[in-house]
């Protein structure tokens, strides 16, 4: 089966459009997984900005004591998506919050931190200094991220499997419509070739380009038949019109064999009938 397929034209050009559709599908699948995951990690990003910033407001009101008791209230939280804080002094001690990581550099990134239950996790945070002495760093598990990331991988290999097996199926369907057609052709002109000229293409009715090729050949036969036929009746003609003459000048030769003459008077006979 493999090898049929393999130096067959009809089927090269369907699994050529089974990989190309393969192709397409995965790139397609690659740009949407990003974009989803760009667009979660931006959310992440804007809510750990957000939780910092209220904390920033509240130690311009209250000082580090204020900070400290809204972290205390925070990690008390039972949410799932809770915040991660910690407040770092200059030499990287940890000031306030439970957040196990070292001090970070500021701005928004990935870090590493120790979760109690799992061992060393990654997260993203953003570091804001609250004042020359105080960084504050608020982090998010990327779990939940990953988790999504995790889902949409497996619902794309999923469908993807399944797109490619229907995208199979109709690349051998294509491949095995393209050389019965094909076929047909080659078939009816063996026939041709084999002596019976007044075979003609088949066509389906469908008006797609093999009924358009079939219809070309087939005319292109007519014209062929047409001209043999003439040839044909000439020949017919002639044949008629020589075979009286024909019959006159064996007759007349048998009667001058017959006849013992010289050679001379055996050919001055045949002029005078000529």
């Amino acid at each position: 089966m493999m090898r049929k397929w393999r130096r067959s034209a009809a089927y090269r050009i369907a699994f050529a459009n089974l990989i190309t559709f393969a192709v397409g599908l995965a790139l397609l699948g690659l740009v949407v997984f990003g974009v989803m995951h760009v667009a979660f990690v931006g959310q992440l990003d804007a809510t750990v900005s957000d939780e910092a910033q209220t904390l920033v407001d509240e130690y311009h009101t209250g000082g580090i004591g204020e900070v400290r008791d809204a972290i205390a209230v925070r990690e008390s939280s039972t949410s799932p998506t809770r915040m991660l804080f910690a407040v770092f002094a200059p030499d990287g001690r940890r000031i306030a919050g439970s957040l196990q990581t070292d001090r970070p550099s500021l701005g928004v990134h990935d870090i590493i931190f120790i979760d109690p239950q799992e061992g060393p996790d990654s997260g993203r945070g953003i570091a804001i200094d609250l004042s020359s002495r105080e960084r504050l760093l608020v982090a998010a598990d990327r779990e939940w991220v990953e988790r999504i990331d995790r889902t949409v991988i497996s619902v794309f290999a999923v469908a993807f499997l399944v797109a490619c097996l229907i995208a199979f199926g109709g690349a051998v369907w294509f491949g095995s419509y393209l050389r019965r057609r094909i076929n047909s052709i080659g078939d009816t002109a063996k026939v041709i070739i084999g002596g019976d000229i007044r075979e003609r293409m088949p066509v389906s009715g469908r008006g797609d380009e093999f009924d358009q090729l079939a219809g070309t050949l087939n005319r292109m036969l007519d014209r062929l038949q047409t001209a043999v036929d003439r040839e044909r009746r000439v020949v017919d003609s002639a044949s008629h019109e020589l075979r009286t003459p024909l019959a006159n000048l064996k007759a007349e030769l048998d009667l001058a064999l017959r006849q013992p003459r010289t050679d001379a008077e055996l050919i001055a006979a045949l002029h005078s009938r000529a």
